[in-house]
């Protein structure tokens, strides 16, 4: 009888433990719901002083091109968010923290800064933009999409335990098991 509780007893503590490892202390949280992803295009070119929208409200601006570097502004509203001078092959990431966690809102790869007659182009390709969670969902035009209503309430989903608690817990769950065995 004593070896089948301890041997429930073993199983329940590797469970726990595998509760805890599994859950991590990463610090960047990474989308892996596509519905997530508000864009994921292929390309856009930008001439200096020219200006791409995006969802919720952001926009790109190339400000200008000097040799092979280009100063891009992003915005939200008419409120710089991030700006960079980026070269050829260079990334252009926006995070934002949210409950204390760095969430990428953009991610633009600088395909190539190019002189034609009539000026220069940049492409920025791929271009990805994620949902930021801080903003109201907007939906895109072209699907006819109905808009959400500015007196709705938007609930955040409730992040997971914190790593600390789950080992909290655990330590709390040995204890007493322990003490539970003494007294067998």
């Amino acid at each position: 009888m004593r070896r089948a509780v301890a041997g429930y007893i073993i199983l329940l503590i590797i469970f726990f433990l595998c509760v805890v490892i599994s859950s991590g202390t990463n610090s960047s949280k990474t989308i892996e719901n596509e519905s997530e992803i508000l864009v994921h295009d292929s390309g856009i070119f930008l001439r200096a002083g020219e200006t791409w929208n995006f969802h919720q409200g952001y926009s790109m601006t190339l400000r200008d091109v000097h040799d092979d570097y280009a100063w891009l502004d992003l915005s939200h509203g008419n409120v710089s968010v991030k700006d960079s001078i980026v070269n050829s092959g260079s990334v252009f990431i926006y995070n934002q923290n949210i409950n204390n966690e760095s969430m990428t809102i953009f991610y633009i790869v600088i395909e190539g800064i190019y002189v034609n007659p009539s000026g220069y182009l940049v492409t920025l390709s791929p271009v990805i933009q994620y949902v930021d969670p801080t903003l109201p969902a907007s939906a895109p035009a072209f699907l006819n999409a109905t808009p959400v209503p500015t007196d709705t309430t938007i609930v955040d989903s409730p992040s997971s335990t914190p790593p600390y608690i789950l080992a909290a817990s655990t330590l709390i769950l040995l204890i007493l098991i322990f003490y539970i065995m003494k007294k067998i």
